[in-house]
């Protein structure tokens, strides 16, 4: 079970690297205009083609690897609510690599999921 867990942390980890290369990517290419088909291709064409972009693609698909195999090895009703955990390595990604002004508030969430984490390990 622990070697379990330390997967799934490794891809919770991957996946949340990977979401500050996609906006760290998207920072790059700007805002996609939603209501613009002609412009929306020429925005997702950037994307397709940013380093970035493709190495925040790459670190979910190891998180998406990790997880078939927690999921060959634990219960969903166990190992899904443990992905919350990607939301506390994001907001701290997003402070210290991103830089992003995360408000008291935020952090106050982030306490609340930890402590929902260690529930859910300790059942």
């Amino acid at each position: 079970m622990l070697k379990t867990l330390i997967l799934l942390l490794f891809g919770l980890t991957m996946v949340a690297l990977g979401e500050v290369c996609l906006r760290k990517g998207m920072r790059e290419i700007g805002e996609f205009p939603v209501f613009q088909a002609g412009e929306l291709i020429r925005a997702l064409s950037k994307a397709v083609t940013n380093k970035t972009v493709l190495l925040g693609v790459l670190l979910h698909l190891i998180f998406f690897i990790c997880w078939l195999i927690v999921l060959s090895r634990m219960e969903l009703s166990l190992a899904l609510p443990l992905t919350s955990f990607s939301y506390v390595l994001g907001v701290f990604f997003s402070r210290y690599l991103l830089h992003e002004e995360v408000s008291s508030m935020r952090w106050a969430g982030v306490i609340f999921v930890v402590i929902g984490v260690i529930l859910i390990t300790r059942s």
